[in-house]
C-alpha cells in the first residue's frame, strides 16, 4: 500500500512540475513572470 501512494505521489510531483513549467513558457504569462523576477 505504501508502494502506491510514493507512486501516486511521484507521478503528482512530476505532473504539477510539468504543468507550472509548461505554464511559465505561455506568452500571456511570461509578462507577469517577468515582472515579478525584475
Amino acid at each position: 500500500m505504501m508502494n502506491v501512494l510514493i507512486s501516486y505521489l511521484s507521478f503528482l510531483t512530476v505532473f504539477w512540475g510539468y504543468h507550472l513549467l509548461t505554464l511559465k513558457n505561455v506568452p500571456t504569462d511570461t509578462g507577469l513572470w517577468g515582472e515579478e523576477v525584475e
